[in-house]
């Protein structure tokens, strides 16, 4: 899970490569968002406040039933949200939370990615559904053992 924590250590620093900071460095980029074509690309837009990935955090939140405010309801960063929900859960469930967080992150990042580098794109759902299939490959794993069948069924 390196590259999911690499990934998300730099977005919550806002050190992502995200067409922003591509651009404070002189490299050529799309400064429009790719997932929604409609917003600058930084990165508390593409984590939190993009259309594409709002989609993506509602059908999370709905999928594991879960009653708490979403990035883009909570008025915070990335970061502070983060900080702000792992107090909502009981400490046996955090290392499950960060490790799902990391992983939405990296699935929107792929997809991002997927857009810029391959031309291909994929419906929220779609990318709802690939989640989920990575849950179920970590729960496998071990990834998710403390967490109730409730959660992430």
């Amino acid at each position: 899970m390196w590259y999911s924590d690499l990934v998300n250590k730099s977005a919550v620093k806002g050190r992502c490569l995200t067409a922003d900071n591509l651009s404070k460095r002189g490299w050529p980029n799309q400064q429009v968002c790719q997932l929604c074509l409609v917003v600058d690309e930084d990165y508390e837009h593409l984590f939190v406040s993009c259309t594409y990935t709002t989609r993506v955090w509602r059908m999370i939140k709905g999928w594991i039933g879960v009653g708490f405010l979403l990035p883009y309801e909570s008025g915070l960063d990335l970061g502070e949200w983060w900080l702000a929900m792992r107090q909502k859960f009981r400490n046996n469930y955090m290392d499950a939370i960060d490790s799902l967080v990391l992983l939405i992150c990296w699935m929107v990042w792929k997809e991002r990615n997927a857009r810029v580098f391959q031309n291909q794109r994929r419906s929220a759902g779609f990318l709802f559904g690939s989640i989920k299939e990575e849950v179920a490959i970590w729960k496998e794993a071990g990834v998710f053992r403390n967490i109730g069948e409730r959660l992430l069924r």
